[in-house]
């Protein structure tokens, strides 16, 4: 069967070389025909999306958090071809699999709690799709088509220099510079693939795939991916 879309799991080892430790984002794009070719410019794209200097701000690997490993063949970029949009229909083994490596040191050495992330947010072209729509049948009464459209991944672990303290109320917000890394690292992941395997959203409850990625934000709140914290290691009891 046909290629329908093609999903890429960016995958970081962590210093403790425990698989279940890993931290993943997950990508999904058009496949050209050549699945193999697409996993390969997908997966130099994401790298030099951590690894390269972009708008001038540094490298986005350089917010990670030192609990992340910088060491060789420690990213894992694994490329997955759905021949159904429907999310019940598995995709079987990998097309292909790459390994790399995060090659900037961390800003800071002081890492945040591995759970503390930043979203990453993004969309194809929404013009013309409401926030909210009526829902004839069944419930819920209200559905929201825009955010069917939309798709985002929970970067990090992070370190110290990710935060900015606000003057006022002292409140921790993400680092503008942090977040204008990522931003121009999401520019330049979309300008690489377009052509060939562009990025796009996959709506798993409307089985649709909607592409190119236009656009998209990061806010400059945390925000929090539970599945990445740790188990704790002692209890103290009163």
């Amino acid at each position: 069967m046909a290629t329908e879309l093609l999903v890429h799991v960016m995958s970081l080892g962590m210093r403790s070389n425990l698989p279940e430790d890993r931290a993943e984002m997950t990508f999904a794009s058009l496949p050209s025909g050549d699945d193999v070719d697409d996993h390969d410019l997908w997966a130099t794209s994401l790298l030099a999306a951590f690894n390269n200097t972009l708008g001038g701000l540094g490298p986005l690997s350089g917010y990670l958090s030192p609990c992340v490993s910088r060491s060789a063949d420690q990213v894992i970029i694994t490329t997955y071809a759905h021949t159904s949009l429907d999310p019940t229909v598995p995709a079987g083994s990998p097309v292909a699999v790459t390994t790399g490596q995060i090659t900037e040191d961390p800003f800071d050495t002081q890492p945040l709690p591995n759970e503390v992330s930043a979203v990453w947010t993004v969309h194809p072209d929404l013009t013309g799709v409401p926030e909210t729509a009526a829902n004839p049948s069944p419930p819920p009464a209200v559905i929201r088509p825009a955010a069917r459209l939309r798709g985002r991944n929970y970067v990090g672990p992070l370190n110290l220099e990710c935060v900015d303290i606000q003057s006022t109320t002292l409140y921790p917000i993400l680092n503008p510079d942090f977040i204008g890394s990522l931003i121009a690292s999401s520019e330049n992941i979309a300008s690489l693939v377009v052509t060939q395997s562009p990025w796009g959203v996959w709506s798993r409850v409307a089985q649709e795939f909607n592409y190119p990625i236009t656009g998209g934000w990061v806010d400059n709140e945390f925000d929090t991916q539970r599945r990445r914290g740790l188990s704790a290691s002692a209890r103290t009891i009163w």
